[in-house]
């Protein structure tokens, strides 16, 4: 097809970006989500864009898709009532965790209640060992009582989790025929093919979660794509994964915790796309939405990665304290910021922004749908980040008058503040609360903030990107094309990807090189063959090693001869630079072992041209008062995006306009319009701000003072 659509589900926006290749054209559209029915936001925004386009007929194009729906169905505990078959003496393993406390002075800790109850948690006799030898055998007569027994307590999901299954997987694929002989319909989740690594806990954790999405899951996915068949709309529906490829929308429904980050992975594809795009070694994307705000260190075009994700966490920022989730997903740092979170006084009367947000229904009380709470966007309008008749367009009129009678009923009053003096708390908190994860998360990468570019994006990561950016001493940000949307352009910047990943044990050596080969081979294999891609595709090989007697692992390339001394020699340079950032020193000099092999199946996409920012109403006015401090209230000009072209140059204090978004330049910083159609905004010297511009990066033809 020449047309793709990107369609990110938010927890305020769904978000949608159609690309033309035939013609060139890029059509961008934003409607309010449907958490009851996500698909029929879908549908709304597609009847909107075909009435733009007026062609009169159904919008036939290639969809790719990012959602929340598995992250919230986990929240809001409205999974399948899911059934555990795990080995004899391993029944309360998803209980007992690996004996943690996530925070060692609390002596009432709390951890979210297992989502498999422990009478729907039921033992097999079988025994694998780690080895792989199977010592006992599963029983099909025990097996099938079993399963009758959960069908008849109504499960409508089955987890099985042996040990040692990531070894020989031969018990857990014969107690899988012998469910389907009980209860064919039933959707089972097995272990080795959920995650094939060691660590029981991990494992079974991973594998339970998946059980208890994957009845909504399959039963969302499979509505959407019957949907978009029977309206003539798309016959090739795909969805990101957590990791950052795209998969078809039936491979993911196999195993739908691959999708638990799924929007977020969208916008760091994103960022990834012009942080090489723009030729940046470091980069902090920053996405801030509706409900969240997420960063993400990329450096020399690649994201961390972590297959130690937390889900739905009863202490939101303490490790350890949700369910955890063994799924290889981007390194994302996710903040209880966005701009529908609620600002409020808390216990000792002290001003507190977020976790909690007013989400789409009923939103911000300046939208209008009966929202009673101040929020971030509330903050933002009253303080004249954000224009009232120019949001979305001016298609989606802001209510001024309600914003403030928020802000200062709830806020203003009982603080002994103006209006406006509370709203800028309500910025300079939510701006901080921000700032003080991110240098944390930076500083546990190893990483400067000095040395990061922030790519903004997210409707109202522009406006707070600068902002953050002075907060943490960052020299430049960037602001894309369509930055409101952009996960939902992220989706179609990412390539067609599947991986899988197989746990060995071997040292790293080249006695050990034809086994790891062989290993390798059959994984490539197994990959494709799940992937559902067998034609133009590229393979990659990746290994992580550690030191023996060490749990820290570093990935590295595994491609070449691995009885080949001088790939081992590559493997054990690029182990000791990773390690080294990571840690503060090259290693301790003992022998490295293979501890783990992932392949990558992938296929290129089109080459894809940065989108340009449509066209746009001009702004309702051609400035307004803008406050950048408690005192400092300045009257900003406002300028409209489209109008500004490659080279332009633009100082400090001013506004820029767009459909989608809003971007806020400071006093004393400078704005330049890359090529590509990116902001380029360095900071300056000003208020708050010492630091001296870095320089510019990109090339300058004319210069429009404001």
């Amino acid at each position: 097809m020449q047309r793709r659509l990107g369609v990110d589900i938010g927890g305020t926006f769904t978000d949608f970006v159609l690309i033309d290749r035939q013609h060139g054209g890029v059509v961008v559209e934003k409607c309010l989500t449907t958490p009851q029915s996500p698909e029929q936001a879908i549908f709304t925004g597609i009847e909107q864009i075909e009435d733009r386009c007026a062609s009169g007929r159904p919008l036939r194009a290639e969809v790719a898709h990012a959602t929340t729906l598995i992250t919230n169905a986990i929240l809001e505990k409205k999974g399948a009532k899911v059934g555990l078959l795990t080995t004899r003496g391993f029944r309360d393993v998803l209980e007992m965790g690996n004996e943690t406390r996530y925070y060692v002075y609390d002596l009432v800790q709390q951890f979210p209640p297992p989502l498999v109850p422990r009478a729907l948690r039921l033992e097999v006799s079988e025994r694998t060992l780690s080895d792989g030898s199977i010592v006992a055998p599963v029983r099909d007569d025990e097996i099938e009582e079993r399963v009758r027994q959960l069908v008849d307590e109504g499960v409508t999901a089955i987890a099985v989790m042996y040990l040692h299954a990531y070894r020989n997987p031969a018990n857990e694929l014969r107690t899988k025929e012998a469910i389907r002989r009980v209860a064919p319909d039933m959707p089972v989740s097995l272990s080795h093919e959920v995650v094939s690594r060691p660590r029981e806990f991990e494992r079974l954790s991973t594998t339970a979660a998946d059980a208890y999405v994957k009845p909504i899951a399959s039963d969302y996915m499979r509505r959407l794509a019957d949907r978009m068949r029977r309206s003539r709309r798309s016959d090739a529906v795909s969805i990101m994964l957590s990791n950052g490829g795209i998969s078809p929308i039936a491979t993911a429904a196999e195993h739908p915790i691959q999708l638990v980050e799924s929007g977020p992975a969208a916008g760091v594809e994103a960022a990834q796309y012009y942080g090489r795009l723009l030729k940046l070694d470091r980069v902090l994307a920053f996405d801030m939405g509706g409900t969240t705000a997420k960063l993400c260190l990329i450096r020399n075009g690649k994201v961390t990665r972590t297959d130690n994700f937390e889900v739905a966490r009863v202490n939101r920022f303490r490790r350890g304290s949700g369910y955890r989730l063994a799924v290889s997903v981007y390194d994302l740092l996710e903040i209880g910021a966005g701009g529908g979170s609620i600002a409020r006084l808390d216990q000792i009367g002290l001003l507190s922004v977020g976790p909690e947000s007013a989400g789409s229904e009923p939103g911000p009380a300046c939208y209008g749908s009966g929202g009673t709470e101040p929020t971030v966007t509330d903050a933002d309008l009253v303080i004249g980040f954000i224009d009232s008749g120019s949001f979305l367009g001016g298609t989606f009129a802001l209510d001024a008058s309600a914003a403030e009678s928020a802000i200062s009923s709830r806020l203003a009053k009982p603080l002994g503040l103006s209006t406006p003096e509370a709203a800028w708390g309500v910025f300079d908190m939510v701006t901080e609360k921000m700032a003080a994860a991110a240098r944390l998360h930076l500083s546990e990468h190893g990483e400067d903030p000095t040395r990061c570019t922030l790519i903004a994006s997210g409707g109202a990561g522009p406006v707070h990107a600068v902002a953050l950016a002075r907060r943490m001493n960052c020299p430049r940000v960037i602001v894309p094309p369509l930055p409101g949307v952009m996960s939902a352009f992220g989706l179609l910047a990412a390539r067609p990807a599947f991986e899988l990943s197989r746990a060995v044990r071997a040292p790293l050596s080249a006695q050990c090189g034809p086994r790891i080969d062989r290993d390798f081979l059959e994984l490539e294999r197994e990959t494709i063959e799940r992937s559902g891609m067998s034609a133009d595709v590229s393979v990659e090989r990746h290994a992580e090693l550690c030191h023996v007697g060490q749990d820290a692992a570093v990935e590295v390339d595994g491609s070449g001869d691995w009885s080949d001394p001088q790939t081992l020699t590559r493997m054990e340079a690029d182990f000791a630079e990773s390690y080294s950032q990571l840690f503060g020193r090259r290693g301790d000099g003992k022998t490295l072992q293979v501890v783990s092999l992932r392949v990558v199946v992938a296929r290129d996409n089109p080459a894809l041209t940065p989108p340009r920012a449509p066209a746009s109403p001009p702004p309702s006015r051609p400035s307004r008062p803008v406050r950048f401090g408690p005192d400092d209230v300045h009257e900003s000009p406002v300028r409209s995006r489209h109008d500004l072209a490659p080279g332009d140059i633009v100082n400090g204090p001013v506004i820029i306009e767009e459909r989608e978004s809003t971007t806020v330049v400071w006093p004393g910083d400078r704005l330049c319009v890359d090529q590509s159609g990116a902001l380029v905004i360095e900071l300056g010297e000003a208020p708050g701000n010492p630091r001296q511009s870095a320089g510019n990066t990109t090339p300058m033809s004319r210069e429009s003072q404001t």
